[in-house]
């Protein structure tokens, strides 16, 4: 039988902040007092935290508070990118992302853990650029690119996956599976996602499973006047299960869904579509 895992996935009430610090690990920091940094790419918020490595606290000890920056709705300015594929919208972002990061001193690495498609093979010029996402404002945005274009001094190293497979290769290794090669994990959120550990390595490119794209069926009690979220299609998983989903079916703003009651009948068609799924 495994062992309970002794990780702090759920630290600051963030699920997932830290996973892509898990995975940069898998480089091989050369000394305990280099600082890494975590970023995770949400459809609504962009979570980052800085950590060093760490004996007692294993994998990692986090430094400071991390930091939430919210990426949803309409700020009013403009996302017509320039030469180096930057929109002022970007910029903007990206500026809070590199003070936080530098907020403690030099850094050395930064795992990026990003929603999708996004290109993951370091041997491609298109490295880090999200492709035919649904979250329009960063279809074939570069996210690599954009870090080394306004980054000012020593350029940190920077490591990308897909934020599903970060935390699906974080789990397999630090959750106390030992005994296991294979995993599943699924993430949802603005999307959902699906990520797969085989024997020991994580599926890319090809071989990634676009898992929140499932067609399921209707549940025989959903809402009549509901219909699918996904840009892509009316049936799958993704376009009925996600927070936006939820939250369109109630007729309220995704921050509120945390108020919504246990009891609420929208908990049993999530339960369904979700179940579904696995």
């Amino acid at each position: 039988e495994d062992k309970k895992p002794s990780h702090k996935l759920l630290c600051y009430g963030t699920p997932v902040v830290a996973i892509a610090l898990g995975y940069l690990l898998s480089k091989r920091l050369s000394s305990n007092s280099e600082i890494i940094g975590g970023i995770e790419m949400g459809g609504t918020n962009i979570k980052l935290c800085l950590a060093k490595r760490s004996i007692r606290d294993m994998p990692f000890k986090i430094i400071g508070e991390p930091l939430i920056i919210k990426t949803a709705g309409d700020d009013g300015l403009s996302i017509e990118r320039d030469e180096d594929g930057i929109s002022p919208y970007h910029s903007k972002i990206f500026s809070k992302m590199i003070e936080f990061l530098t907020s403690q001193g030099p850094i050395s690495n930064i795992g990026i853990a990003s929603f999708g498609p996004i290109c993951v093979d370091p041997e491609s010029d298109s490295y880090g650029t999200i492709l035919n996402s649904p979250k329009k404002k960063w279809v074939m945005f570069n996210l690599v690119k954009a870090f080394n274009s306004l980054w000012e001094g020593p350029k940190p190293s920077i490591t990308v996956d897909t934020d599903v497979n970060a935390v699906a290769k974080f789990e397999f290794e630090h959750g106390g599976h030992n005994a296991k090669k294979n995993l599943a994990y699924i993430t949802v959120g603005t999307g959902i996602g699906v990520g797969l550990v085989i024997n020991g390595d994580t599926c890319t490119g090809l071989t990634h499973p676009e898992g929140g794209h499932v067609c399921v069926n209707r549940h025989s009690n959903e809402v009549e006047e509901f219909k699918s979220v996904c840009s892509f299609h009316d049936c799958c998983v993704e376009g009925y299960a996600t927070n936006v989903s939820i939250a369109k079916r109630k007729n309220i703003d995704i921050e509120a869904l945390p108020s919504l009651d246990d009891t609420d009948p929208v908990w049993e068609l999530i339960a369904y579509y979700l179940a579904s799924l696995c």
